[in-house]
Parts: C-alpha cells; sequence; structure tokens
C-alpha cells in the first residue's frame, strides 16, 4: 500500500483536517484540497486512489467534481466516497453511480478508514493498467461490522500491519 494516495477535499478547513488525521492514523497517505477545483487538478495529475469529498461546497459542489471525474478519467475514475452533514442528501445520493460510498459526517474515525481501505483494496486489481472498481451500492452499518474476516484480510493484516481502526481516536483541541 506504499504508493496508494487519498485525495481529501473540503471547503471547511476543520473538516479536512478533522478526516486527513483520521485517515493517516490509520495508515493512510493524503493528500488535500480546499476546492473541488483544485481537486480535480490533482485527480487529473496524480491519479489518486480514492477521493474523499464534500458534498456541499462552493462553485464547484461535490456532486459535480464527482461527476467531473468520471468525465476525464473515465474507466480510470478512483472511487469517491462522498460525505455530507444532511442525512436527506446523503439518502438521495446512495443509489447513485459518481460515488463509490457515501457517508454522513461527523464520520467515525474507524469507519472512515475501513471504508477507504476497502476501497483501496478495490482498485489494487487492474488489467492492462486500467484499474477496475467496484461501484456496487454500499451496505449498511451494521452490515459493515458484522462482515467476517477472511483469509486474504488476516494475510493482509499480518504482513502489513497497521493501527485497527476502531481503535483511532482524534486528539481534542
Amino acid at each position: 500500500m506504499a504508493d496508494e494516495k487519498v485525495l481529501v477535499v473540503d471547503d471547511e478547513s476543520i473538516s479536512r483536517e478533522v478526516v486527513s488525521l483520521a485517515l493517516e492514523l490509520g495508515g493512510i497517505e493524503v493528500v488535500t484540497a480546499r476546492d473541488a477545483e483544485t481537486g480535480l487538478q490533482i485527480v487529473l495529475r496524480d491519479e489518486p486512489d480514492v477521493v474523499v469529498t464534500d458534498i456541499h461546497m462552493p462553485r464547484l459542489s461535490g456532486i459535480q467534481f464527482a461527476a467531473r471525474i468520471n468525465e476525464e478519467l473515465a474507466n480510470r475514475a478512483p472511487p469517491v466516497i462522498g460525505i455530507s452533514s444532511s442525512r436527506e442528501v446523503i439518502a438521495r445520493l446512495r443509489s447513485d453511480p459518481l460515488f463509490a460510498e457515501v457517508m454522513t459526517k461527523p464520520v467515525p474515525p474507524g469507519t472512515l478508514v475501513a471504508a477507504v481501505r476497502r476501497h483501496l483494496d478495490s482498485t489494487s486489481s487492474s488489467i492492462v493498467g486500467i484499474r477496475t472498481v467496484n461501484r456496487a451500492p454500499p451496505c449498511s452499518p451494521s452490515e459493515r461490522e458484522t462482515e467476517p474476516p477472511t483469509a486474504e484480510s488476516a494475510s493482509r493484516v499480518i504482513a502489513n500491519p497497521s493501527p485497527d481502526p476502531s481503535s483511532i481516536t482524534l486528539p481534542r483541541k
């Protein structure tokens, strides 16, 4: 996972920092952008493995940002995880193919790290250099937490030890 990168895009600096810190404490390399326009430049230049974006941003929303990523990169587009504090928006976007997953803010750090890792795993398989992305509808949080471990996931943990995402706590200021 050394070369895998996650782009975090959020116009609110505190939200961007909290999401970035949670992922970094989970052993994930993070690049950040303060708006979708900058995020799009980073996506086109660096092609991150996963994008985590706020939905509500000025000028270019997270929905427009995800659409532009898909237009520009087509089958090389990374999975996009959308986050919003609006439960109504999240409910509406659950079946939107632009998003690999959507989550309600504030996202518990362990849940966020687990979701990003799941999508990093889905992008690590490639056919002739083209990433394949599983765009299946996300499962409910209770299903995510009760998935039984597999031999593959156990060997990944042993081969690449990192903090248990559920044990990550963010420092309080």
